[in-house]
């Protein structure tokens, strides 16, 4: 997980502002829609050519976008007036959805030319004339199936997933089945008969396996980091599913689900750390997470290694506001063949305003890795807390060791660069590491007392011992302070390196007793006088 510490967040989220809208990003060109909002934004080639569908407050709007520096508007396929439109395509079809109506197939064949047919599908067979609003949905392109999330439509009715058959007809859906045993379904992934599926009020994430499209299986389920599971997108082998939560300070994360039955959580990126910053929905390309962050704009994450998700690129669509908040980038485009992604603004959101189209061509670069673990140099235990960073002009290059002692980190340049370890009570260390793009770069650390609290105590007369040093009930720490000292200070840390427990101590103490309500386990006892201490002693409380 990468982290800032709070002594440097301000000074870093300028850095991240002035930086931001040149970081492996070219803008080229925009477009703003007056008296519109935009939602989410999809794609489409044909002939060569490549168009942006662009779901607008009153309809979706398609572009042409062959030339990025000069999109021309074709038209607006008219919809209902309503500020939630997603869509997805299939073949030369377009699946435009919404909070306020049913759902418009588009038939994008006539293209460049802007008479387009429409048909307006609102159910069939045993849910005919039921839909009548469709958060979002995706299209099983391997498999030929379309998935509805969010419609109060079906048996239950509880806004899970509603199933419809493309094969036969994709102009005219047939609904085949559905998946509504565990409520609603906010945004989900469909692929080969799986459905990855993002529980927004539960903050679920489930697999399910949806080759009986009557009788769905679901194979396991997580909560997410702030369980509020907004959607989800795989890794092109599968292995591996991103997900967003859809709150304030939240997280873009990565969990490992080739065990659907123990699913387990991998990492977990901010864009701009402690900013409150929210992200809303992430695309994989070619193992990049491509995520739109409302008011970060949209960043690019090498999603390749899971477990250090590192960022490689960024624009901020929406320099307006930063933090929480829904104003500002809803959706990103990635997956044109030119490379080229398109990006949507909502301006403010859940009101009318003005809406904003980006198109930018992005430079892909694998993140140069960086981990390794931190241990105490003196009794060889893992320190948590261990502030690292990267002196370097790329962003997000500080992070800290976790409770075992291990970091990750990384960024996009490679090179040679200078890597500082910093912790209260320890000298901190700057180390050079080479970093190459791909590669992990493994640098372990140890790390010692500053040099002047590496003078112990033993050697200025001071005494420190415990007896039994191996106990059960309690134990009775003796001590004498050097003679040039009136007060000192116990402190007993444990196999982590963390403060457990400590008391200040004066020249008459002489004596003091660790009782039984101590935890079991091992800890490391020392004396201090201002910069000076005791070597650790080893005690170990049991049963």
């Amino acid at each position: 997980m990468k982290k800032l510490n709070l002594t440097s967040f301000f000074a870093t989220l300028l850095f991240f502002s002035l930086t931001a809208q040149n970081y492996n990003l070219e803008l080229r060109s925009s477009v703003e829609f007056p008296n519109q909002t935009l939602a989410n934004v999809g794609g489409y080639v044909q002939n060569g050519k490549e168009y942006g569908l662009i779901c607008a407050q009153l309809g979706l709007i398609i572009f042409d976008v062959t030339d990025p520096a000069n999109p021309a508007q074709i038209v607006q396929v008219p919809g209902v007036d309503n500020l939630w439109r997603e869509v997805k395509t299939y073949g030369h079809y377009a699946y435009v959805t919404t909070e306020g109506g049913p759902v418009q197939v588009i038939d994008l064949g006539p293209l460049p030319s802007p008479n387009l047919p429409v048909f307006v599908y609102n159910g069939d067979g045993p849910i005919a004339g039921e839909i009548h609003n469709v958060h979002a949905l995706h299209v099983d392109e391997t498999k030929g199936f379309l998935y509805l999330f969010g419609s109060g439509a079906g048996v239950s009715g509880t806004g899970g997933a509603l199933v419809c058959d493309l094969n036969p007809d994709p102009f005219h859906p047939t609904f085949v089945g559905e998946f509504q045993s565990l409520g609603y379904i906010h945004d989900g992934y469909a692929d080969n008969d799986t459905l990855y599926g993002a529980h927004i009020w539960d903050g679920l994430l489930t697999v399910v396996d949806m080759t009986d499209k009557q009788n769905p299986d679901v194979l396991g389920s997580t909560l997410t980091p702030l369980a509020f599971t907004h959607n989800a997108w795989p890794t092109a082998d599968k292995n591996t599913v991103l997900i967003t939560d859809e709150k304030d300070f939240s997280f873009l994360a990565a969990f490992d689900v080739s065990d659907p039955t123990n699913i387990v959580e991998l990492d977990r990126f901010q864009c701009t750390p402690g900013s409150g910053s929210i992200p809303h929905n992430v695309h994989i390309v070619n193992d990049f997470a491509v995520t739109s962050w409302y008011t970060d704009g949209f960043n690019i994450v090498d999603a390749s290694r899971p477990t250090n998700l590192v960022q490689v690129g960024w624009y901020d669509t929406y320099p307006e506001q930063t933090g929480g908040g829904y104003n500002g980038c809803w959706g990103v485009y990635p997956f044109l063949p030119s490379g080229n992604i398109i990006a949507t603004n909502i301006p403010v959101a859940f009101a009318v305003g003005t809406g904003k189209m980006f198109i930018l061509t992005p430079t892909y670069k694998r993140a140069c890795y960086l981990e390794g673990s931190v241990t105490d140099g003196t009794t060889g235990q893992p320190l948590s807390g261990v502030s690292i960073s990267i002196d370097s002009d790329d962003l997000l290059t500080a992070t800290s060791t976790g409770i075992l002692g291990s970091y990750t980190t990384g960024q996009p340049t490679p090179g040679t660069f200078p890597v500082t370890f910093s912790l209260t009570g320890y000298a901190s260390q700057t180390i050079d590491a080479v970093l190459v793009n791909g590669q992990v770069t493994l640098l372990d650390v140890e790390m010692l007392p500053p040099p002047n609290a590496t003078i112990w105590l033993e050697e200025q007369g001071a005494q420190l011992r415990a007896f039994p040093n191996v106990f059960f009930d309690k134990t009775t720490v003796e001590f004498r302070l050097p003679k040039d000292a009136t007060e000192g200070e116990l402190r007993l840390t444990d196999l982590a390196g963390r403060e457990v427990w400590h008391q200040k101590v004066a020249a008459n103490d002489a004596t003091v007793v660790l009782n039984e309500n101590m935890a079991n386990g091992t800890f490391f006892l020392t004396l201090h006088v201002g910069n000076r201490q005791t070597k650790p002693l080893q005690l170990t409380k049991v049963d």
